[in-house]
C-alpha cells in the first residue's frame, strides 16, 4: 500500500471496512430477535444507519478509484458504467427476492404468518423487482428492505461519470476534500430546514436525497486522495483518530443533528485513512471484501428463515435464556455462513456466466453490409 493515499486497485483496510460494516447491519437488524435488548449494553447498535451510509459513501470512493481512471481514459462510456453497476448488483437481489417470496409462499401453505407481514405485500413486489422501490414508489421498508440502498444507488451510478468529471480540476487538492465535507454539512442543514429531519434518517421515498449526498462526498473524496501525503503510521493514527470519533459521536446521550454530523464526517476521515494505510492487510480482508454484498443482501433472507425457525421452536417447547442466547449467536453464524455459501455457489458463478456471455456477444462477428 503506497503512503500517499492512492492506494492500489484494492485496498485491505477498506476491504476490512465494508466486512465490518456489514456485521454491524447483521447485528443491527438481528437486535430485535435477542433475549434481552443488546442496545442496553452496546448503544451504537441503535445507529444501524451508520454502517448503511458508510456504504453508500464507500461505493462513490471505491468506484472513484477503480472506474475513474477509466472513465477518463475513454475505456468506458457512462452508459456501460451503468449497466455493469446495474448488472453487478440485481441478478444477487432477484435470486434473494425470489427466497423471500418462496419462504412466504411455503410458510403460508403451512398455516404460518410472517413476524412483519406488512413487509410482504405482493403490491410492493414490483417496485422491489425493478430496484426502484427507493425512487418514492414505497414509503416503507419491504421484502428484502436493505436492498433501498441498492436501489438508490442506481441513481447515484447514472450521475457518477458526470459528477466525476466535473470535479476534475479538483484532483489531489485539499479542496476536494472540504468540498466532500461541505457537500455532508449542507446536506444535513438543508434537510432539517426543508424537511424538518436529520439526512440520515430519511423515509424510504425519500432514499434519493439520503444517498445522494453521501455518494457524491464519496466520489470527491477520491479525487482528494491524490494529493493526500501520509508519513510511516500517520494513516493508521488517522484512521484509529477516526474510528474513536466515529463512537463517542455515536454514543452520545442524546444525539442531535451535530452529533450525527460528526459521525458522517468522521466516516469521511476513517475511509480516506484507511484507504492509506498498511495496517490490515491479508487474504482475510480480500475474503472479507467479497462476502460482504453478498452478505448486506441475503441476511435479511437468513434472519427470517433462522428465527422464524426459532420462533416456531420456542410455540412448542420453552426455551430458557441460556438457550435463546446460543440460538441468537448461531443466527449471526448462520447469517455468514449462508453469505459466504451465496458468493461462492450463486454470486460469483452467475458474475462469471454473465461476462462469458457478454464477451462471446461481443466477440460475435457482426453481418457486413451488402
Amino acid at each position: 500500500m503506497t503512503g500517499n493515499g492512492t492506494g492500489s486497485s484494492r485496498s485491505a483496510g477498506l476491504d476490512a471496512l465494508r466486512l465490518f460494516a456489514a456485521l454491524f447491519v447483521v447485528l443491527y437488524h438481528y437486535a430485535d430477535q435477542a433475549p434481552v435488548d443488546p442496545t442496553k449494553w452496546l448503544p451504537i447498535l441503535s445507529n444501524g444507519w451508520i454502517a448503511t451510509d458508510l456504504f453508500i459513501m464507500l461505493s462513490g470512493f471505491v468506484l472513484g478509484r477503480i472506474y475513474g481512471p477509466k472513465l477518463e481514459a475513454g475505456g468506458v462510456d457512462a452508459m456501460s458504467f451503468l449497466a455493469a453497476r446495474i448488472r453487478r448488483v440485481w441478478p444477487a437481489h432477484l435470486i434473494v427476492l425470489v427466497g423471500f417470496v418462496a419462504l412466504v409462499l411455503g410458510t403460508a401453505a403451512l398455516g404460518v404468518v410472517p413476524q412483519h407481514p406488512e413487509r410482504f405485500v405482493l403490491a410492493d413486489l414490483p417496485a422491489n423487482v425493478a430496484l426502484i422501490q427507493g425512487w418514492g414508489f414505497l414509503d416503507h421498508l419491504s421484502w428484502n428492505g436493505p436492498s433501498w440502498t441498492l436501489s438508490a444507488l442506481i441513481v447515484c451510478w447514472a450521475g457518477f461519470p458526470y459528477l466525476w468529471r466535473a470535479a476534475k480540476p479538483l484532483e489531489g487538492r485539499a479542496a476536494a476534500l472540504l468540498l466532500a465535507l461541505d457537500v455532508l454539512a449542507v446536506a444535513a442543514l438543508a434537510c432539517r430546514l426543508g424537511l424538518h429531519v436529520s439526512p440520515w434518517r430519511l423515509p424510504v421515498d425519500l432514499s434519493l436525497l439520503r444517498a445522494a449526498p453521501l455518494f457524491a462526498a464519496g466520489a470527491l473524496l477520491a479525487r482528494a486522495v491524490k494529493g493526500l501525503q501520509f508519513g510511516p503510521g500517520e494513516a493508521t493514527l488517522t484512521a484509529i483518530g477516526a474510528g474513536w470519533a466515529v463512537l463517542l459521536f455515536a454514543s452520545a446521550k442524546q444525539p442531535s443533528d451535530l452529533s450525527e454530523l460528526g459521525v458522517v464526517l468522521s466516516l469521511a476521515f476513517l475511509i480516506i485513512s484507511l484507504n492509506a494505510s498498511s495496517f490490515l492487510h491479508g487474504a482475510w480482508t480480500e475474503q472479507g471484501a467479497k462476502i460482504s454484498f453478498a452478505l448486506f443482501i441475503t441476511h435479511s433472507f437468513s434472519g427470517a428463515l433462522w428465527f422464524g425457525a426459532v420462533r416456531l421452536l420456542g410455540e412448542r417447547i420453552a426455551l430458557a435464556p441460556d438457550s435463546r442466547w446460543i440460538l441468537w449467536i448461531w443466527g449471526l453464524l448462520f447469517a455468514v455462513g449462508v453469505a459466504w455459501a451465496f458468493e461462492r455457489w450463486v454470486d460469483a458463478p452467475v458474475q462469471r456466466a454473465l461476462t462469458g456471455l457478454l464477451a462471446r456477444k461481443t466477440a460475435r462477428p457482426q453481418p457486413q453490409e451488402a
